[in-house]
């Protein structure tokens, strides 16, 4: 691979569903030439037309190998040369978010950025009157525009406590006014310091795992990142 001829002390960015590659190119631009980080950036996405049309901008800029690449690939087929310092999303359609967070998570990565976007996963499974019938939430479950944003959020809180039970310290923040884009929330996740005692660190998941199982079981739902890390997630254990 590409990525594999950058420095060793370069921090690893990972771009997942990076599409036409304008977050990729000025993150790389901020991190390199404004904090003066040495850095090497891939991007990821199945659009094989537009990974061949970022790999040709960074020929042309001189930034081919040891700067930056682009891979033609479904995120949950990618697999990292090595473990990304931060994994990035934004507005990685529906699932494609889970599969961002999954691969973070399963590579292990310090540091997890996503936006979602076309929450429509829990929606599929709270379709018709499944959720109209759990009170005492039948009215907010019978306006359309507020059954969705509803959705949205318990699908961003199960997946930020998901993140949780995986070792991190989770932030859901809006990062940026409602009048660029209504897809304006951002999971913000940074793994928890292994200074942690081993009884404490026990005590927190056993505590975000019974936050997690309550709420996810309330709804009856199963969201699709659970299933992406299936044992990892080590619900009873």
């Amino acid at each position: 691979s590409s990525s594999s001829s950058s420095s060793s002390n370069a921090l690893r960015i990972l771009d997942c569903g990076c599409g036409s590659s304008h977050l990729t190119f000025g993150l790389w631009h901020y991190t390199r030439n404004v904090l003066g980080v040495e850095t090497h950036i891939t991007g990821v996405d199945m659009n094989a037309a537009l990974m061949a049309r970022s790999n040709q901008y960074c020929q042309e800029l001189g930034m081919a190998g040891t700067d930056a690449c682009f891979v033609a690939s479904s995120i949950l087929d990618y697999q990292p040369p090595h473990c990304p310092d931060i994994v990035l999303a934004l507005h990685a359609c529906d699932t494609a978010t889970d599969e961002a967070l999954a691969l973070a998570i399963k590579q292990g990565a310090p540091v997890v950025m996503a936006v979602p976007c076309c929450h429509k996963h829990l929606h599929r499974q709270l379709s018709g009157s499944k959720g109209t019938l759990i009170p005492p939430f039948q009215p907010l479950m019978s306006q359309g525009i507020v059954r969705q944003r509803f959705l949205d959020l318990l699908t961003d809180t199960l997946r930020a406590s998901i993140l949780r039970i995986m070792g991190y310290q989770v932030d859901v923040i809006e990062f940026i006014s409602t009048e660029h884009t209504p897809r304006n929330i951002l999971i913000r996740a940074t793994k928890s310091a292994s200074s942690q005692s081993s009884a404490k660190a026990a005590a927190m998941r056993q505590a975000a795992v019974k936050e997690y199982l309550e709420l996810r079981d309330f709804w009856k739902v199963v969201p699709h990142l659970e299933t992406l890390i299936g044992d990892e997630l080590a619900l009873n254990a």
